[in-house]
């Protein structure tokens, strides 16, 4: 007869589990599976509780002990799925989803957390139909109306996102995460003023919510209301999904102090540290000293062209506290320099100056004829965010449009293109000048330089964008429906670059009108 422990016992580490007094309790299941080592029930629970506490290679290992007395137990196979989530074995854990799901069929929790790892995966029709499941299993689901609008959102269907997220608040009416997500969709369809809405009622229910703060400030942004949007996204580093890794310092945040040593650090792109350089040298004017950390690639392009009072800090934790008064990270300058439009006006010429030398070098490599006119390109971005993937054009269906004989294409877009360029050639007979010398993802130098070359650059939203605008370079960006709130909503001249002009979808994935008209235009 099996030994088992005493109800007592058992008791107790239920309800301080209730109580979520996890460590107290995880140490009760310890003693359980010490003292009673083929008690099925001992080993699930510290394989929960161990994971509550952090300890996600010890829950690791309880899920497997318990497995190897009860093979038959779907909860097992389920709270393993999601230690392994944890541990960012992703292919491991949808496995055991899956086989919890083969023991119980209508496990509903199992069909949602599914969901979620697809999604991760970007296997996003998978997802919808885990949460879809889910639903079926329950109508009243509120979590997984909610992890669906999201699936939804990344889809490009946004209505159909937005009817799966205000679901999900008819459930539940104190559904502060809906609420935030609910907010984000609705700026990506255009309606700012209920996407702040949405996102004050998110704060209203959960005052402490970093995220939907970190949203509104995009919102707001979007509006044009600078100064309270750039506040606001002072919350970022609360946020769950940080956008750049956080310096720690002894010494106190920049404040709009004079005459001091301030230490301006990295936090996010390349393409955000080329934008927010505009900024620095009215920064520099105030200070009687700036170091500046930033990506590696862009120190020779800023050495040229910032003042010589700006030195260069490679690597951030070589930094000594001693070398400064102050330090700040570059996604907070504007709260200090561009509280309104007109504070934009005064940097958005070109404020960056690539290589004269290269620049003559490329222009006798590339200028044949008289009248011909260079366009550089770039249609495709590698970046991770959020519906990112909508930002892209098709090569052929760019070139297609403005194509013409007194036009002589030229490739700035980094990445290997070779095999597009080649099949656009042999399809359509058009030639595009990829110059291999020119290391587009790390010489950035040499790519300012042969951007500076261009008559007019046509770029998406990327870093080549950033940088044509911040070398004053005439620009047509190609923005998609729900663009990123620092171009703004609907206005055509950009704030941020005086030579950039936006050319913006009408719905989602609709880059025919885009295209004709900037064919209108260059044509």
């Amino acid at each position: 007869m099996q030994k088992i422990p005493p109800q007592k016992q058992l008791n107790t580490f239920l309800e301080l589990y209730k109580l979520k007094r996890y460590e107290e309790a995880e140490k009760i299941a310890i003693k359980i599976t010490e003292n009673f080592p083929t008690f099925f029930f001992g080993w699930k629970a510290l394989g929960v509780i161990s994971k509550k506490t952090g300890k996600i290679t010890k829950s690791l290992a309880a899920n497997h002990k318990a497995l190897q007395i009860n093979p038959n137990d779907p909860e097992i196979f389920f709270n393993l799925a999601n230690t392994l989530k944890d541990l960012n074995k992703a292919d491991e854990a949808i496995i055991n989803y899956k086989k919890a799901i083969n023991l119980k069929p209508d496990y509903l929790e199992v069909y949602n957390n599914l969901g979620i790892i697809l999604r991760e995966q970007k296997k996003l029709k998978e997802s919808e139909e885990s949460y879809k499941k889910a639903i079926e299993l329950n109508p009243n689901f509120a979590d997984a109306y909610n992890n669906l609008g999201y699936t939804l959102r990344e889809l490009g269907r946004l209505d159909e996102s937005e009817s799966s997220y205000n679901k999900a608040i008819k459930l539940k009416p104190d559904f502060a995460e809906a609420y935030n997500n609910l907010g984000f969709v609705l700026r990506e369809l255009g309606r700012l003023d209920e996407s702040e809405s949405s996102y004050n009622k998110a704060i209203n229910l959960k005052p402490d919510f970093a995220d939907a703060y970190n949203n509104l400030s995009l919102t707001l942004l979007s509006k044009g209301n600078f100064q309270d949007a750039f506040k606001l996204s002072e919350w970022r580093w609360k946020t769950e999904l940080k956008i750049g890794e956080q310096f720690y310092s002894k010494k106190p945040y920049w404040d709009g102090e004079n005459n001091c040593s301030v230490f301006v650090w990295r936090e996010q792109g390349i393409g955000d540290e080329i934008m927010y350089c505009s900024i620095l040298p009215e920064l520099i004017e105030k200070s009687k000293k700036v170091i500046l950390n930033c990506d590696e690639r862009l120190i020779p392009l800023f050495k040229r062209s910032l003042p010589d009072k700006v030195t260069y800090e490679r690597k951030i934790k070589n930094i000594s506290e001693n070398k400064y008064d102050f330090h700040i990270p570059m996604g907070s300058l504007p709260l200090h320099f561009r509280k309104d439009l007109t504070s934009f006006n005064r940097s958005s010429k070109g404020y960056l100056k690539a290589d004269k030398t290269k620049i003559h070098e490329f222009r006798k490599q590339l200028s044949d004829k008289k009248n011909i006119k260079i366009v550089g390109l770039s249609w495709h971005t590698k970046s991770e965010i959020q519906m990112a993937s909508f930002r892209n054009i098709p090569l052929k269906d760019l070139v297609s449009e403005i194509n013409n004989s007194e036009i002589k294409f030229i490739s700035l877009q980094y990445g290997n293109v070779s095999k597009e360029i080649r099949e656009l050639k042999k399809e359509m007979g058009i030639d595009i000048i990829d110059l291999k010398e020119v290391d587009k993802r790390d010489d950035i130098d040499s790519l300012a330089a042969l951007v500076s070359v261009c008559d007019l650059v046509v770029s998406i939203d990327n870093f080549i964008l950033h940088l044509a605008g911040s070398l004053g370079v005439k620009t047509k960006a190609l923005l998609p429906f729900s663009s990123d709130s620092r171009w703004g909503h609907k206005n055509d001249k950009c704030h941020l670059y005086d030579s950039v002009y936006l050319y913006r979808q009408n719905s989602l994935g609709d880059w025919k009108k885009v295209l004709k008209k900037l064919n209108d235009e260059i044509n």
